[in-house]
């Protein structure tokens, strides 16, 4: 029992000192260190359990419909959703070098020719099983279609779409957000897009992108969205609407 209680000792000292020395780092690092690309952590070839953990569970629409419930709870349609979009190989993420993942910007490519069939997932009744992911899906086409961003950039052929841009809600207000989108128009400017876009369903991640000078181009209220004249997504405050971001590479 001396044994046991021994060990557990050193391995709770063990995760404060850890504690201390991440925290440590963010105090004297900048926030531009903590940036890896994604794919060299989260790839396919990983099972669900291996995978780290990700800030997704404080995104408003997961957390309208209740889609990540419990603390460890998943949704395997959400990770084949990440998944399909890391695999464009534009995606970045921010890491603490213990390997805890502090926020992501998950990019994927869009493009002129194929934007009518919106690249993402069909959301009827058949193929999508999970009805609180289908839901949030079935929103999304409906921005995608309402927005028509090409329409508004006509000599536009690819844009670079942040598809999911969140942050650790311990780690806001540190300036993680700004390194993860400099990195990604970075990119962008390397790959040859025109346009970067983001689909900011949260009140922070859209006061993010107005402050590097992203122009607002579209905007819906969530009460304003509704199935059987029911509102589908109650966000509670600060968020209230999704904005949809783009700035000209």
């Amino acid at each position: 029992m001396a044994g046991y209680e021994g060990k557990h000792f050193k391995h709770k000292l063990t995760l404060i000192l850890e504690g201390v020395a991440i925290l440590c780092y963010a105090i004297n690092q900048s926030p531009a260190n903590l940036i890896e690309i994604v794919s060299k952590f989260y790839t396919k070839d990983k099972q669900p359990e291996d995978r780290p953990s990700s800030p997704l569970r404080d995104e408003p629409l997961n957390v309208s419909v209740q889609l990540l419930d419990q603390e460890n709870s998943t949704c395997p349609e959400l990770e084949e959703y990440s998944i399909k979009t890391i695999d464009d190989g534009m995606s970045v993420m921010a890491i603490t070098p213990y390997g805890q993942i502090i926020g992501v910007c998950l990019n994927g490519i869009t493009r002129k020719k194929d934007s009518e069939e919106l690249d993402i997932h069909n959301a009827s009744e058949d193929s999508c099983h999970n009805k609180k992911f289908c839901k949030i899906i079935k929103f999304l086409q409906h921005i995608e279609r309402e927005s028509n961003i090409f329409a508004k950039y006509t000599e536009i052929n690819k844009i670079l779409c942040v598809k999911i841009l969140s942050v650790d809600c311990s780690w806001r207000g540190r300036g993680i957000a700004k390194e993860l989108m400099d990195k990604t128009r970075e990119i962008a400017r390397r790959e040859g897009f025109g346009l970067v876009r983001a689909d900011c369903t949260s009140y922070y991640s859209a006061k993010a992108l107005a402050k590097l000078g992203f122009e607002c181009v579209y905007t819906l209220q969530y009460c304003d969205y509704k199935e059987d004249d029911e509102i589908v997504f109650k966000p509670d405050p600060p968020h209230n609407e999704i904005k949809i971001y783009v700035q000209e590479i």
